[in-house]
């Protein structure tokens, strides 16, 4: 009897010096559990219930081990056990602080994660985190992004808070004698409990890897493909990884991938360099692109609740060049991958911006190209001129002048709305700027703010109307975008005032969608009204290109597909400027031919397959639609979409990543 007494005795210690772990896998799990519910991912495909019954069942009944090894709970299980296993070589007071440190840590991280997904829909790597005084005047964006349901992490951390110190304070600080047998008993313990997550994190990965996996990881194009395999803190243990080792190893492409690369641009300057009957019709005209924040397609000829909201693009659209089915191929760097991706016509990175990363590299630049023949080159952006690192950025790709927030003049009338100067009073500044400081013929870029999330605008600014809608994010948007189609109203008028209407050539498009393509948001169903539909998948990427020739020449409506790399080489050609050897991926929009757009999500288009990758990083794991009636596809229809738009990636990514072009250049004596 004394027996088994001293067993229950030994059995309940053992409970109550553990039960601080179990506390602390049990705020993790709910972390991880809150994060996929807030984020429309699944930590358990048959609810915590189901995984629950199939572990006990796969433990005690021999049962399929299916619905575990598929669900990232599996994986995260392992890793809150083995986050947790460590303690257990401490002393309880120090555990208990310990663990409490460690959960507080968590609960920042899925709270980073979290409002960083709300906004781009990705998580939050160490090279976007290094970059983080890019997001520094993101305030009022961050703020919009809270939920109230987000109450709930906050009271998490009251109360294990409040617990840790409680515990803590009651241990006191006295300590037990350090025997041979607690060492023993102590590293025992830690030994199976590190086991048991070592396995449970490791075997669907083992299982990924039998079955077709091995090179996941080397394939892997997002951060959300990788948090879908690994689970959140996996998602962050490989991205640590990554950078460490990108540290303290040398970027290098063997030969036979660099001599290949050299042969697919000479192939495919073919594609750049194809005759059509808009070659040089603009030639010796100025150049103004206009890179809009956050301007979607679906609201181009579109009206809500009988008013319409694009009323001067749409006038503009009719005596343009309008291409309806072209996309924005920006991935973390948004902004700035628009920017880098329209002006060298090479694939954004999957983590990070170019422009922070790479800003001292070689590239084949629009702004560097029209320098070389004879234009005066100036950007407009009426911002810091370190964000985004433009002011570096810039002067590598041949701007001879940046016009940044302080080179702009605010008044009564050219007020601060958002981020910054309004797009109107901007505008009217940059066309100052181009008719009195800047040679002709010019290239002038500018970028506008007033449409940048969360879509603030004064009240007096509003004067749309929209009693059908109740989603003051999506009525906000609709505002800005309307107030910010007045500025481009006023662009027009200005141009026209100044005497430069006739002798520029005006590019327009959107620089990537505005972050509300999703379901807790009333844009996709005014744009589309399906969630579950090609052209939902669409809707996230579409922007609208717009080309405005002197004299309203070759208007049209242009529906092939088309994305940010083409815009380059379809400037070049108008202008009737040949390159040397140009190193760009994209193609000329006028020219017919194959088309073909990949994205740095893993999707991809040729106008008659779409691939939409879905955060799995596989063919099998996403899905084909054929363009010609929106139906789903088998997904061997759109394998050759998958493997090209891996091959390009890697690609792009070898030429950024190694510098390629210097190299390319100097051994053709190309300028740069």
């Amino acid at each position: 009897m004394s027996s088994l007494r001293r067993s229950v005795v030994t059995v309940g210690k053992s409970i109550v010096y553990s039960l601080d772990l179990v506390l602390f896998l049990f705020f993790f799990m709910l972390n991880m559990y809150l994060f996929a519910k807030y984020t429309d991912s699944v930590l358990f495909r048959e609810g915590v219930v189901g995984f629950a019954k199939a572990l006990l069942k796969f433990l005690f009944a021999g049962g399929p081990k299916g619905p575990l090894v598929l669900d990232i709970g599996m994986i995260s299980l392992g890793t809150g056990i083995l986050l947790a296993s460590w303690t257990l070589l401490l002393r309880r007071r120090a555990r208990i602080l310990a663990l409490t440190i460690m959960n507080t840590v968590i609960l920042l991280i899925v709270l980073a994660d979290l409002m960083y997904f709300r906004y781009f829909e990705d998580l939050l790597s160490i090279v976007v985190f290094t970059q983080i005084g890019q997001l520094g005047d993101v305030n009022s964006s961050i703020k919009a992004l809270f939920r109230s349901t987000d109450l709930i992490f906050l009271a998490e951390a009251v109360v294990t808070l409040t617990l840790g110190v409680i515990i803590f304070r009651r241990l006191g600080r006295t300590k037990p004698k350090l025997s041979a047998r607690n060492v023993i008993t102590k590293s025992s313990m830690f030994v199976i409990v590190a086991a048991l997550g070592a396995v449970t994190a490791w075997y669907p990965l083992h299982i990924l890897d039998k079955y077709g996996g091995s090179d996941f990881f080397k394939k892997a194009v997002s951060a959300e493909t990788i948090y879908k395999r690994t689970g959140l803190i996996g998602f962050h243990a490989f991205d640590t990884y990554r950078s460490v080792e990108g540290l303290f190893q040398s970027y290098s492409v063997n030969a036979n991938d660099y001599n290949m690369y050299k042969q697919w641009f000479r192939e495919h300057d073919a594609a750049i360099r194809a005759e059509t009957s808009y070659r040089g019709i603009a030639e010796g005209k100025n150049v103004l692109i206009v890179q809009v924040e956050a301007l979607q397609n679906f609201v181009i000829n579109q009206s809500i609740d009988g008013q319409v909201i694009t009323p001067n693009l749409n006038e503009l659209v009719k005596e343009s060049l309008y291409f309806d089915h072209f996309y924005h191929q920006t991935a973390q760097g948004r902004t700035s991958d628009a920017e880098f991706t329209v002006k060298t016509s090479l694939q954004p990175l999957a983590a990070g911006s170019v422009y922070v990363r790479f800003p001292k590299n070689d590239y084949d630049a629009l702004p560097s190209i029209l320098k070389r023949n004879g234009y005066d080159t100036a950007a407009f952006h009426a911002f810091r001129a370190g964000f985004w690192n433009r002011n570096v950025m810039y002067r590598n790709i041949g701007y001879n002048r940046f016009y940044s927030a302080s080179d702009f003049v605010y008044d009564e009338k050219k007020e601060r709305i958002g981020w910054g100067l309004n797009d109107i009073g901007f505008l009217k500044q940059t066309v100052g700027f181009l008719d009195s400081s800047v040679n002709k013929p010019f290239f002038g870029f500018a970028v506008t703010l007033t449409s940048h999330h969360p879509f603030y605008l004064p009240e007096k600014h509003k004067t749309i109307t929209m009693p059908s809608y109740s989603d003051p994010l999506f009525m906000d948007y609709i505002h800005t975008i309307h107030y910010m189609d007045q500025a481009i109203g006023e662009l027009v008028k200005d141009l026209k005032d100044k005497g430069l209407w006739d002798n520029t050539v005006l590019v327009i498009y959107g620089d990537h969608d505005s972050g509300l393509v999703k379901n807790d948001s009333e844009l996709p169903e005014f744009a589309v009204g399906n969630y579950d539909s090609l052209e939902f998948e669409q809707l996230k990427k579409s922007v609208p290109l717009i080309i405005h020739l002197p004299g309203g020449q070759m208007a049209e409506v242009r529906s092939e597909v088309g994305g940010m790399t083409d815009v380059a080489p379809t400037v070049l050609h108008l202008l009737g400027i040949d390159v040397e050897q140009p190193y760009m991926t994209g193609k000329n929009l006028l020219a017919g031919g194959e088309r073909f757009v990949p994205f740095r999500d893993g999707s991809a288009t040729d106008g008659e397959y779409w691939f939409a990758d879905g955060g799995k990083g596989t063919l099998e794991g996403g899905k084909c639609y054929r363009m010609s009636d929106s139906t789903p596809a088998d997904a061997t229809a759109c394998s050759n979409l998958y493997n090209r738009a891996q091959q390009l990636y890697k690609l792009s990514d070898d030429l950024i990543f190694g510098n390629l072009l210097k190299k390319f250049k100097s051994e053709n004596n190309v300028g740069g």
